[in-house]
């Protein structure tokens, strides 16, 4: 979605903007250099539930990795005894 993007002084459209981290446009009009940042978003329940459900999963994939390691270093059974 874009914004318009306002002299802080003068209030003319200077441009508008999609996602950006951070801005400096000076007026054609009254030459005021007008700064902008983006700010991070708040986040919601549903991305703290997200981020707990990745953290298992790596949990999970980093297990399985760690015993196919296993299976694949120990010695064949049903050898010599």
């Amino acid at each position: 979605m874009l914004k318009d993007l306002r002299c802080g002084h003068c209030a003319r459209l200077l441009a508008r903007t999609g996602d950006f981290t951070e801005l400096q446009i000076k007026c054609p009009r009254c030459g005021t250099l007008n700064h902008a940042k983006a700010s991070s978003p708040a986040r919601s329940p549903a991305s703290d539930q997200s981020a707990q459900l990745c953290a298992r999963h790596h949990a999970l994939l980093q297990v399985e990795n760690a015993m196919h390691i296993h299976e694949r270093d120990a010695p064949a059974s049903g050898g010599a005894p």
